[in-house]
């Protein structure tokens, strides 16, 4: 959960690559503290923990793209209490 509300308050304006990368960055450092989480945490965190299936299948079924990307800036843009900062080319 920690790392899905950081994604949400820094994640939105950056790539699906340099999200990867900040992701793995805080996960080692999470590991590094001693902080107790749970033993596999993969890349589609933020779909898992915040999204809901039954509206992501909606949207997909409405246009939107089904990479990892389009669902985490759609979470984003419906999750986040401030306004939504996302580029999706």
């Amino acid at each position: 959960m920690f790392l899905s509300v950081g994604a949400i308050s820094y994640n939105g304006p950056f790539t699906s690559v340099y999200r990867s990368e900040l992701m793995k960055k805080w996960t080692e450092a999470i590991e590094e503290s001693g902080v107790p989480k749970t033993p596999e945490t993969s890349s589609n965190v933020i779909i898992r923990t915040l999204g809901d299936p039954m509206m992501l299948r909606e949207w997909m079924m409405q246009g939107l793209p089904s990479d990892e990307s389009s669902q985490e800036n759609s979470i984003f843009t419906t999750k986040g209490f401030r306004w939504p900062l996302t580029i999706d080319p």
